[in-house]
């Protein structure tokens, strides 16, 4: 495999592990709900990246997935109608990892954030190749 789509592959993984690491925080007990939001935000943002490598496109150090989306270009309708929803996922990379920012969502509101970050995640594989699933 050429190291282009080894790095787009290795973004990927990481982003899958963080979708099992959320499932995991939002179901175990007690519920870790502001990491759950953190993970399904760090998902997308991989990703994103992994498709921005794909694309021959040198991902931007930023966890804001509105800026990712710009930089990524036109990907999928479906993940269009998804994309204000998506963006909303940003506050997590910062409120989860710092005490006081903000109260820690609600394990319904985890559980959407993990879902919605699963369904987009699943729209960007349908987007590459097998090869670069992990």
């Amino acid at each position: 495999m050429p190291p282009e789509l080894e790095l787009v592959r290795a973004w990927l993984s990481k982003g899958h592990s963080d979708l099992l690491l959320g499932e995991r925080a939002v179901t175990g007990e007690p519920a870790l709900t502001d990491l759950a939001c953190f993970h399904a935000q760090q998902a997308m943002e991989k990703a994103l990246k992994g498709l921005m490598v794909f694309r021959g496109i040198e991902p931007p150090r930023t966890h804001l997935l509105a800026t990712l989306f710009q930089s990524c270009g036109p990907i999928d309708d479906r993940l269009s109608a998804l994309e204000e929803q998506l963006v909303g996922l940003s506050v997590f990379a910062v409120t989860a990892r710092y005490p006081d920012l903000e109260e820690p969502p609600s394990r319904e509101r985890a559980r959407q954030a993990l879902d919605l970050a699963r369904q987009a995640f699943m729209i960007i594989l349908e987007n590459l190749p097998d090869e670069v699933r992990p």
